[in-house]
């Protein structure tokens, strides 16, 4: 094999390849390899970990076609610096790559990327929006589905929606997310796997503003896009009734108004102060101003305040999981969010533009 490359274009490629091979499961043969074939002016770079797969085409200057299996990791250490082109090379055991030689992998390892999948199932989209949703949902995975029925709630939801763009939810069962307007009353869609959203949030942010699909089969479910294919087996369970959940806009004990910085910064006054025992916060918010109150159970207290203002009901006090409010906030992009306060035993919803968080508080002794 034999060509020249644009050197920016295949280190944006290899970016995402290494995000599939580091979500590999154990020590699967083959984890660690890309597998590079050109045919003519078209390079394919192909990964497979065991639970995702990548293939990405680059338009080259072709001189000789051919195949070859390396490590990843080697590839782009070879790629790191250079001018603007590169040339890569390859014998029956060694790749050259600029300056630098490397062995071929010589395992035989599969390397399992499926055909292009018929279109059942069917999101269209661009890759700036799903890049976005994704970004911003992906703290509200459950990160462990060992203790829970639903083990679909390590895969972020996209819902489609006919007169708007798709928007996501993400739970792990305490809190949720939801990214984007909602219109109608849709509310299922095509559930993405979380190991394939590190590969996806690595794209080269150039590439994103272009068209993008995202569909499943009855096997595997893919993000696509021109020249950019990643996917994963399809997870064999739904996901949870997510809708049932989510409070009516107006209801509730009382609704407030919150400078998101003042927040943010009360919450990183406050986090020295909880600990994995004591990891809640009494949230307090008036007609005028808010508090956070954190205590690490040995004495230890914080008390920060924050400027905000009644939009309707009454004065709330309430426990939350102080990571779970600073996550929220940390993902928004407004200056101003909104914290809504319903009965015990319902979702505290903090709203910002597009982004709605639920977050299930705690309960206290007598209530």
């Amino acid at each position: 094999m034999k060509l020249v490359a644009d050197r920016k274009g295949l280190v944006a490629a290899m970016r995402t390849i290494q995000r599939v091979c580091s979500t590999k499961r154990g020590a699967s043969e083959g984890a660690n390899l890309a597998r590079l074939s050109l045919a003519g002016n078209t390079l394919t770079i192909k990964a497979d970990s065991g639970n995702v797969y990548a293939a990405m085409e680059l338009i080259v200057a072709g001189e000789e076609n051919g195949v070859a299996a390396v490590d990843a990791s080697m590839l782009a250490s070879a790629l790191a610096s250079g001018g603007e082109d590169i040339r890569i090379e390859t014998n029956a055991e060694l790749m050259k790559a600029g300056d630098v030689t490397f062995p071929l992998d010589s395992s035989n390892a599969i390397i399992v990327v499926p055909e292009e999948m018929a279109p059942e199932n069917r999101i269209t989209t661009t890759g700036d929006h799903v890049a976005r949703i994704v970004a911003t949902a992906k703290h509200a995975i459950c990160k462990d589905t060992a203790l829970y029925k639903y083990k679909s709630m390590s895969s972020l939801l996209i819902v489609p929606q006919a007169d708007a763009r798709p928007y996501a939810v993400a739970t792990d069962g305490h809190r949720m997310v939801i990214v984007g307007e909602r219109h109608g009353d849709a509310v299922e869609g095509i559930m993405i796997p979380s190991s394939m959203l590190p590969a996806i949030l690595a794209i080269d942010k150039k590439q994103l503003c272009n068209s993008a699909v995202i569909h499943s089969s009855d096997v595997y479910v893919e993000f696509s896009m021109p020249g950019i294919r990643i996917g994963a087996p399809r997870p064999s369970q739904e996901f949870p009734r997510w809708h049932q959940v989510v409070p009516q806009p107006g209801g509730g004990i009382g609704s407030f108004a919150a400078d998101r910085l003042n927040m943010i910064a009360a919450c990183k006054a406050c986090k020295p102060f909880t600990s994995k025992s004591h990891p809640q916060c009494s949230l307090k918010l008036n007609q005028k101003s808010g508090a956070i109150h954190a205590e690490d159970g040995l004495g230890k207290k914080a008390h920060k305040e924050f400027g905000c203002g009644i939009l309707y009901g009454k004065p709330v006090s309430i426990t939350l999981p102080l990571g779970f409010l600073a996550d929220a906030l940390n993902v928004m992009e407004d200056a101003n969010v909104v914290i809504t306060f319903y009965d015990i035993s319902k979702p505290v919803t903090v709203s910002c533009g597009d982004v709605l968080e639920l977050i299930m508080p705690y309960r206290n002794k007598g209530e």
